[in-house]
């Protein structure tokens, strides 16, 4: 009985982790679930198993101890995982600022973009923060990519677009195989893909291009459109949205740029950029 409950349980972790991963958003097993299957474990040495059999002890006893230590150290180290991770962000995100204020602007408006989308689609907090922390290395690979194609103030040539697409496999590398980055990886490798399945550089369309991609892609767009670059002048918020819009179906989920429309009509738009204008005066 007791090694099929432990089965059992290692079963169910094993299903949750699944599940949660095969979401849109391609999200880890919830911290909380991992801490409560250890909780349970202890529990079930000290009082017994289900159905009011009587506590377990021995070598019994000790195989579920072994076990639920292992599920704490397990989430701990979960835990530090995703401290250093968001830490490594943080620092990437001073470094960008710090190179080109305007790189750092862009980059906290679409993660605020991101995050005020999730929260429109109903997504729980930890797939919010997740998506938002993640957004922030959708170019990372353009570090590879030389400057004088980046600053380019000219239509880039078929040569030059061709390089800089390889950014998109160069961010997917960069960012490893650490757990913690998977979001990300979908994120930098497939944000300039396309609803229709024209987009780059694996050609996806539909559900097959991550919830994450999808939403970064639109607030990505959206925010370069209405931004000054060295090639143009930046669009108003009214031709963006507009820009956006047209998109839809082709370029962008329906359902992201639906959700968009209406953080627009509420003026949360507005208000991120506002945000984001005042964090850089201070």
């Amino acid at each position: 009985k007791l090694r099929s409950l432990a089965l059992k349980l290692a079963c169910a972790s094993r299903a949750s982790r699944r599940h949660h991963a095969g979401q849109r958003g391609r999200v880890a097993a919830p911290r909380a679930w991992r801490k409560a299957s250890s909780t349970r474990l202890a529990t079930i040495c000290s009082d017994g198993l289900p159905g009011g059999a009587a506590p377990c002890s021995g070598a019994a006893a000790s195989t579920l101890a072994t076990i639920a230590r292992s599920a704490e150290q397990l989430r701990i180290a979960n835990e530090e995982l995703r401290r250093t991770g968001l830490q490594g962000i943080s620092h990437l995100l001073l470094a960008a600022t710090i190179k080109d204020q305007t790189t750092g602007a862009h980059l906290l408006r679409v993660r605020k973009y991101v995050e005020a989308i999730g929260t429109r689609l109903g997504l729980p907090s930890q797939v919010v923060e997740e998506f938002g922390y993640s957004s922030v290395m959708h170019d990372v690979g353009k570090i590879h990519t030389p400057d004088h194609i980046l600053q380019s103030e000219h239509h880039l040539s078929t040569e030059e677009f061709e390089v800089i697409k390889q950014h998109c496999i160069d961010g997917e590398v960069m960012l490893g195989d650490a757990r913690f980055f998977e979001t990300a990886r979908a994120i930098a490798r497939e944000h300039h893909e396309r609803w229709d399945g024209r987009g780059y550089p694996d050609g996806k369309k539909g559900d097959g291009i991550s919830l994450a991609a999808r939403i970064v892609s639109v607030a990505d767009v959206f925010d370069a459109l209405t931004s000054k670059r060295p090639y143009k002048t930046a669009w108003s918020i009214e031709e963006g949205m507009a820009a956006v819009i047209a998109g839809s179906g082709a370029q962008f989920d329906p359902e992201v740029v639906a959700v968009f429309q209406s953080l627009q009509a509420d003026g949360s738009i507005e208000r991120v950029r506002q945000e984001v204008a005042t964090a850089q005066l201070d």
